[in-house]
């Protein structure tokens, strides 16, 4: 697992460029100067071409900002809009976290687009709409269900037991000596 730092405005980019703010209300004192814990779409500069760019790309852990959930920006997550697509260089060592620390709630956040997404499709096409039941389908945690006989895609493993032919063939084995055992020594 890698092990990724979180950027703070004046931080720069691998093409020359600069980080220019952050959050307002994360002020760190940092050597002796503030700064600001920056989150993905703060402002950026390139070393290479004229113009702002913005940060994309986040470690998945969120600050809201005006109603709107935004990434907080890492040195393994985060790069420039610059055409250089350039890396950032992290100068704070002390506030780190690791590669995969906010998977769960990186996948949460996708799931929830996509039943957005689903119910918005299902409001523009009213001839193709999607059943309630759909939607949550579409939208739920896959889990191992036993039964072939709930369909793909339910996740409900059911709450009575399921005779074995809805899962399938069964066998049971069991172990036997391949020769008896030995006499105990008297």
């Amino acid at each position: 697992m890698a092990t990724g730092y979180f950027l703070y405005h004046l931080d720069k980019t691998r093409c020359g460029g600069r980080i220019l703010s952050g959050a307002s209300d994360t002020d760190c004192e940092i050597g002796g100067i503030l700064r600001q814990q920056v989150r993905e779409g703060d402002p950026v500069t390139c070393g290479k071409h004229e113009g702002l760019f913005r940060v994309c790309g986040g470690m998945g852990d969120t600050y809201e900002v005006g109603g709107v959930l935004k990434e907080w920006a890492g040195s393994l997550d985060s790069y420039s809009s610059c055409p250089c697509r350039a890396r950032f260089v992290p100068t704070v060592f002390s506030h780190y976290y690791e590669s995969d620390c906010n998977a769960g709630r990186v996948a949460e956040r996708a799931r929830e687009a996509e039943k957005k997404a689903l119910i918005a499709r299902q409001d523009i096409m009213p001839e193709n709409s999607l059943t309630g039941a759909a939607v949550a389908a579409s939208t739920a945690v896959l889990v191992f269900a036993k039964s072939v006989l709930r369909g793909t895609g339910n996740t409900d493993a059911g709450t009575a037991e399921e005779p074995q032919t809805n899962i399938g063939e069964m066998s049971f084995y069991r172990s036997s000596p391949s020769q008896p055992a030995p006499e105990p020594e008297l």
